[in-house]
């Protein structure tokens, strides 16, 4: 059901489905500001150590040389490895975020801890017992190894929902810096390991495999253990200062936009007037599809260039005889991962200045505890638009490899904007009470639109690919796949539309 209803107490219709009241924050403290202020500096940093320590997947890269060569693992089987990790962070994660609605995010972080101190050290123990070089693995040793690194993406998704949950519910006003700085900490996860594997565990051969992922088994285990007494969701230490000016009910006025929480201690309601939190009732809801389409389309978009942007480098000539492809590359690679990171940051924090989040009283009542300038959902159009100029300019205006830098920083940016403002239409939507199960349905559309469009990407550019070459050369290989894309694009913007109009009184 739509939650765009007036904001009046709705009575219960009918036995079976009595009205939400479930309360979500209580004005009276429950805690003392030392003992809130130490528990919540402990937090942040288990937030910080679990987020750094979750993203053994991402190293694969560093371990792929080593196993082709000691293992004789094929190209094939060295993918299936790495999609294993890859693709199992998706399937479970409505479940996953289900139980830390019901349990807590510690219970998320031990179970973080589980899967990827076993993963890892399953992974290290079938490393250590491989037949001598030159044998190759067995055909179990290989489906271990697959098996560890689903383990590893599965862990990698418990521990990134834990952590996002913990931010967002301790810093209830900030919903897009607390969402946007735990998901940047996720982004340098690769970075800060591979960092450790060069530096401690790289010889003359190249990285000790069996020492690197024991070690990560250790570090990561550890940290979500600590991170399962550390992670808490902190009640507030005193009543937050409220102005006294009474709120404003949504369909007032237009200065809605600037009423204000009263001053007196408040409670907010954990779900929407009328909504009783059911999977049923998201699924019928129209605004979790179009949210779950804009998601599929935008995130779906963006990864098949994150995914493919060495071979749009290639489908063009370099812009000079001296230029290395291998360095425009690597340029374009570090492009994305500092747009990506620096938009979830600065956008987050933004959203949270200009676009605060409305609160649900008891009464029905959508007030806004600080005054809001726009609709928050204007950064989610920003993304679209970003990322369908960034496709309009490689279709028409990119004739070297060194425009596509563009490409590289509008994805980027697209990607890291629109993923730091999900977490709080999430949650100010269709409520804070399941906000990690639903988030985590949300998520499952980069598990369907990333196929998607990286499947179109690499049927219209095989077939512009010349017999007897290796990779396809000249825009025809991607211009096909970028019309495409913007046309979705394009698409999922006027859905945008359709939302702003319906949430703007309350994000």
């Amino acid at each position: 059901m739509s939650y765009n209803a007036l904001p009046v107490r709705e009575p219960s219709r009918s036995r079976s489905r009595p009205p939400a009241i479930i309360l979500a924050r209580s004005g009276p403290p429950t805690m003392l500001p030392r003992v809130r202020r130490l528990k919540l500096v402990l937090c942040c940093l288990s937030i910080v150590a679990n987020a750094l320590t979750s993203g053994a997947i991402f190293t694969f890269p560093l371990l792929a040389p080593q196993l082709a060569k000691h293992l004789q693992l094929t190209q094939p089987q060295l993918s299936s490895i790495a999609l294993a990790g890859m693709a199992s962070q998706y399937p479970l994660a409505g479940p996953i975020g289900g139980l830390i609605d019901r349990a807590g995010p510690a219970s998320s972080s031990l179970l973080a801890a589980v899967l990827l101190g076993g993963g890892l050290g399953m992974f290290a123990n079938q490393i250590a017992h491989a037949p001598p070089y030159p044998d190759p693995a067995t055909p179990v040793q290989y489906y271990v190894l697959v098996a560890c690194f689903a383990l590893l993406g599965i862990g990698a998704v418990c521990s990134y929902f834990a952590s996002l949950v913990c931010a967002s519910k301790n810093f209830p006003d900030f919903p897009g810096a607390a969402a946007g700085t735990s998901m940047a900490l996720f982004g340098l996860s690769p970075l800060a390991l591979s960092f450790i594997a060069s530096s401690f565990f790289t010889g003359p051969d190249g990285l000790d495999v069996t020492q690197f992922t024991s070690f990560l088994a250790v570090l990561a285990a550890a940290s979500h253990i600590i991170g399962a007494f550390a992670l808490q969701i902190l009640p507030p230490a005193q009543p937050p200062a409220r102005s006294g000016l009474p709120p404003i009910e949504e369909e007032d006025s237009a200065s809605e936009r600037s009423s204000l929480l009263p001053k007196t201690p408040v409670e907010y309601l954990e779900l929407p007037p009328g909504s009783d939190g059911s999977v049923w009732t998201l699924l019928k809801d129209v605004e979790f599809w179009a949210v779950g389409v804009t998601s599929l389309v935008i995130l779906g978009v963006c990864e098949m260039v994150i995914a493919n942007i060495g071979t749009i480098v290639l489908a063009l000539p370099a812009s000079s005889s001296a230029a290395d492809v291998t360095i425009v590359t690597a340029t374009q690679v570090r492009l994305i991962s500092i747009t990506n990171t620096a938009s979830r940051l600065a956008f987050g924090f933004l959203a949270d200045v200009t676009s605060p989040l409305a609160n649900w009283l008891p009464d029905g009542t959508l007030v806004f505890n600080r005054k809001s300038t726009f609709s928050r959902v204007a950064y989610f159009a920003l993304s679209g638009f970003i990322l369908a100029g960034a496709i309009t300019w490689m279709m028409f205006g990119a004739s070297t490899q060194r425009g596509v830098w563009v490409l590289s920083v509008g994805a980027g940016l697209a990607y890291g904007t629109y993923f730091s403002m999900l977490p709080g239409f999430t949650s100010a939507i269709f409520g804070s009470r399941d906000f990690a199960r639903n988030f985590g349905f949300l998520t499952l559309s980069a598990f369907f639109g990333t196929p998607i469009f990286t499947y179109i990407y690499a049927m219209a550019s095989q077939a512009h690919t010349e017999p007897d070459a290796t990779v396809c050369r000249g825009k025809l290989c991607y211009m096909s796949t970028l019309l495409i894309c913007v046309t979705c694009v394009g698409a999922a913007l006027l859905v945008i539309a359709f939302l702003w109009r319906r949430w703007q009184s309350r994000v």
